[in-house]
């Protein structure tokens, strides 16, 4: 388990999204499913890792919402495990938004407060 986990700024819900990454402009685009979301991040699953550090375009289609929301993320952690069968090995990482217009951060704020409460 990572360390930093219960250091988040921001807490996070189970939930499971579609997102798009770009490494770099004209890029191939991952696309990937997103394990847990919060207000300054998402925790997302690949077969191959990125580098800590590295800035992706990312384009993350919410459940009730009508466009999806883009922005610039930064990988700030990687973690290997086996998740994909027992032979495969993946790779967990924690993307930190960066470069959020308030109206995407209003409408993720909505969509995750929504989530929250229809789990309680």
């Amino acid at each position: 388990m990572w360390e930093g986990m219960n250091n988040r700024r921001f807490p996070r819900i189970q939930t499971r999204c579609d997102i798009q990454l770009q490494t770099d402009k004209g890029s191939k685009t991952i696309t990937a499913t997103t394990e847990n979301i919060g207000i300054g991040g998402v925790c997302i699953m690949l077969k191959k890792p990125m580098s800590k550090g590295d800035i992706v375009d990312l384009n993350l289609s919410l459940e009730g919402t009508i466009a999806p929301i883009q922005c610039k993320g930064k990988v700030v952690w990687v973690i290997e495990k086996r998740s994909f069968n027992e032979d495969e090995k993946g790779f967990d990482m924690g993307i930190e938004f960066v470069d959020i217009s308030d109206w995407d951060k209003t409408t993720l704020r909505n969509s995750i407060e929504g989530k929250a409460a229809k789990k309680k």
